[in-house]
């Protein structure tokens, strides 16, 4: 989801979502999937597998819309 909806979601505001927030959020979709077609080519016992991984939850995995832009921004 594009950062500027989940600000708008966190702060429980109304916003009208745009093409550039479709188009942001297509880039979201596209690393995820390059996360998971890379970790699916990768042996569980790779380190690499491992960091990926976590970075893949960190990026993706959050309880709240706050929590996912926060780990966004950094």
């Amino acid at each position: 989801m594009a950062s500027t909806l989940l600000k708008a979601i966190a702060n429980e505001i109304i916003i009208e979502r745009t093409a550039q927030h479709d188009l942001e959020s297509f880039g979201w979709v596209i690393i995820y999937a390059l996360y998971m077609n890379t970790l699916s080519k990768l042996k569980h016992r790779d380190p690499l597998h491992k960091a990926m991984r976590t970075e893949r939850h960190y990026l993706f995995r959050a309880v709240s819309a706050s929590t996912l832009l926060a780990r966004r921004s950094d």
